[in-house]
């Protein structure tokens, strides 16, 4: 369960680190075009700009989505493992009733043999 969890917290900061990045690489863009603002018309300089919002570049609903199935993973492992630990504990509890009716036989065919302990 903890290797589920920490598969979902590198999800979150892999995604956090690329929206970071994108920012960053929008931020440069933006000064690149104000470095040359002088040279292009009025249309080429909104074309840039619009290219570099965010939102035609980063998708929330992908985000979201990502975020969402590595949080359903982990829930999913965890219930998986709650399971196999209800199966190892029947497999116990049924492994020490066998052992207890084993001894009992065993001791039955002692008294029924006439063999002592």
């Amino acid at each position: 369960m903890i290797r589920a969890e920490e598969f979902t917290k590198e999800v979150k900061t892999d995604l956090s680190d690329a929206l970071e990045k994108i920012q960053k690489e929008i931020k440069e863009g933006i000064q690149a075009i104000s470095d040359v603002v002088h040279y292009l018309e009025t249309s080429e300089v909104f074309s840039l700009l619009t290219e570099l919002e965010l939102p035609s570049v980063w998708d929330k609903d992908i985000e979201e989505h990502t975020n969402q199935a590595a949080r359903n993973f982990q829930t999913e492992i965890e219930e998986f493992s709650a399971t196999l630990m209800k199966i190892v504990q029947n497999i116990e509890q049924v492994d020490s009733q066998g052992a207890a009716g084993f001894n009992t036989l065993m001791n039955q065919t002692r008294v029924n043999w006439g063999a002592t302990k």
